[in-house]
C-alpha cells in the first residue's frame, strides 16, 4: 500500500490539472509571422499589368529576395525606387501582392482632343526627359506647353497602355480616349469659310455703359480638335459693319482673356447690341458673343444685410455678412462699406456704473469682390449689459451711388433662454 499511494497522487493531481485546463482554447498561427520581397525587373511588372492572367505570371516571379517584412504590419522600410512583390503564406495558401516605389509624378490631364501627360520629379522639377510610349510608339515631348502629348487621331481604339520610364524605373498606366463632345450651340460653324472652331466666349456681364470695360473669355479648338496656339484679332460689329479692336493672345493653348474698354473713339451708339469675335488673321472667325451697349443707371444695386444672431449672448460674438450686387445681380467690384453699431436701449446692468456710447462700432471695410463679406460684432463693446442695439450699413460704389439698410438685436450680458427640442418620443428643455 505504501507503494501505490504516490501513484494515486500523482493520477488525481494530473487528472486535475485536465479539468482546470478544458477551459483554456489552444491558438494555433495560420501562417509564417513574416512574409518575403521579391524584386522584378521593369519588363517583368508590365507583363504582369498588363496581361490578364496574373495568377501564372506571379509564379515566374519569385526568383530574387529583396527583403522579408512583418505580415501583421506590411512592409516598412522601403528602397527609394523600384517593383516587387510580396509572398505570404495563409493557411495552405500562398498570397502574391504587387506593390512598386516611383521615383517621380506623372500627371494625365484632361484636354480636348488630345492625350497629355506630365512628368514630375520628387523636387517638382517637370521632366523633359522622360520616355513616353503609348502601346509601344514614342511620344514626343512638347516645349512650350512641357507636356507628352498625341493627338487623337493618332489614338486607335478607346483604351491603350501607355509606359513612363525615368530615373530607370517604368510605370504603367490604362489610358481612356477622352472625346471632345458633339456641342449643339457652343461652337461657331461655318462650312463655307475653312475649317470648324469648336470653342466659347463669355463676357463678365451683358450690358455695359460708356466707357467701361467689356472682360470676355474664350477656350477655342482648331478643326482638328487641338486648343488653338496662336495669336487672335479682336472685332467689334454692329449692323454688318465691323472694326478691328486688339489683338488677345493665348494664356495657354486654347485659353484666351482679355478685356476691351468703350472709349469714345469707338464712336459706340448706344442703346445698340453689339457683336464680339475672335478672328484669325485671314479673317476665319473663331468665337463670338453678344452684349448690350446703353447708358442706363445703376440704381438697381442691391444690399442685402443678415446677423447671425438676433439674440447675442455673452461672451460669444455677433457676426454680419454684408453682399453688395448690381443690377446683373453680380457682386460689387469697388463696393465700400460703412457699418456703424448704435445702442438702442440699455434693459439691465451687472455693474454698478455701466458707461456706453452712443455709437459702439464705427468701421470703413472694402467689400469682397467674389463672396459676401462678414464683420465680427464683439460682446466686449456691451459690458455688462443686456442692451438693444441696431446695426446700419452703408454701402458707396465708384460712382458715389449709395444703398443703406439696417437690423436690430439684442446683447445678453446674463440672461437664459429655455430652448425645446424633441428627442424620440420626449420633449428636451435646456437652458441657454
Amino acid at each position: 500500500m505504501k507503494i501505490l499511494r504516490p501513484a494515486i497522487l500523482c493520477f488525481l493531481l494530473l487528472y486535475h490539472a485536465v479539468i482546470e485546463a478544458q477551459p483554456q482554447a489552444i491558438k494555433w498561427d495560420l501562417g509564417p509571422q513574416k512574409g518575403l520581397v521579391f524584386e522584378i525587373t521593369n519588363k517583368e511588372a508590365q507583363k504582369l499589368l498588363t496581361r490578364a492572367k496574373s495568377d501564372e505570371i506571379f509564379k515566374s516571379l519569385l526568383h530574387t529576395v529583396l527583403d522579408t517584412f512583418e505580415v501583421s504590419t506590411g512592409w516598412k522600410e522601403r528602397p527609394e525606387k523600384g517593383h516587387f512583390i510580396m509572398a505570404s503564406i495563409y493557411k495552405n495558401k500562398m498570397r502574391c501582392e504587387y506593390t512598386s516605389v516611383f521615383p517621380y509624378q506623372v500627371f494625365l490631364l484632361k484636354e480636348f482632343g488630345a492625350l497629355a501627360l506630365q512628368v514630375l520629379d520628387l523636387e517638382g522639377n517637370i521632366r523633359e526627359d522622360a520616355t513616353v510610349r503609348l502601346a509601344g510608339n514614342k511620344i514626343q515631348i512638347d516645349t512650350l506647353t512641357k507636356t507628352y502629348r498625341m493627338s487623337n487621331e493618332s489614338f486607335t481604339g478607346k483604351k491603350r497602355f501607355a509606359t513612363v520610364e525615368f530615373a530607370g524605373f517604368r510605370s504603367v498606366f490604362n489610358i481612356q480616349k477622352h472625346e471632345v463632345p458633339e456641342w449643339q450651340n457652343d461652337y461657331y460653324h461655318n462650312r463655307d469659310d475653312g475649317p470648324d472652331f469648336y470653342s466659347y466666349m463669355i463676357t463678365d456681364k451683358n450690358r455695359y455703359k460708356p466707357n467701361e470695360k467689356v472682360r470676355f473669355k474664350s477656350y477655342a479648338l482648331s478643326g482638328a480638335k487641338m486648343p488653338l496656339r496662336k495669336d487672335l484679332e479682336v472685332w467689334l460689329l454692329q449692323n454688318g459693319k465691323s472694326k478691328k479692336v486688339g489683338i488677345v493672345k493665348p494664356q495657354r493653348p486654347g485659353s484666351y482673356a482679355s478685356e476691351l474698354h468703350l472709349h469714345d473713339s469707338l464712336k459706340l451708339i448706344l442703346d445698340k447690341s453689339y457683336t464680339l469675335q475672335l478672328r484669325e488673321r485671314n479673317s476665319r472667325i473663331v468665337a463670338s458673343c453678344y452684349f448690350k451697349y446703353e447708358d442706363y443707371e445703376l440704381f438697381g444695386n442691391q444690399l442685402a444685410i443678415e446677423l447671425k444672431k438676433e439674440k447675442q449672448f455673452h461672451p460669444a460674438d455677433n457676426e454680419l455678412t454684408i453682399k453688395a450686387t448690381d443690377v446683373n445681380g453680380l457682386m460689387l467690384k469697388d463696393g465700400t462699406a460703412y457699418v456703424v453699431v448704435t445702442t438702442h436701449t440699455i434693459r439691465e446692468t451687472f455693474d454698478p456704473i455701466v458707461i456706453l456710447p452712443d455709437t459702439v462700432l464705427n468701421k470703413k471695410i472694402v467689400l469682397d469682390a467674389d463672396a459676401p463679406t462678414t464683420v465680427a460684432i464683439p460682446s466686449a463693446l456691451f459690458g455688462k449689459t443686456n442692451t438693444a442695439y441696431n446695426v446700419s450699413v452703408v454701402v458707396i460704389n465708384s460712382e458715389n451711388q449709395r444703398v443703406e439698410k439696417s437690423l436690430g438685436a439684442i446683447h445678453y450680458f446674463s440672461e437664459y433662454e429655455i430652448v425645446t427640442s424633441f428627442s424620440n418620443d420626449s420633449i428636451i428643455y435646456q437652458l441657454q
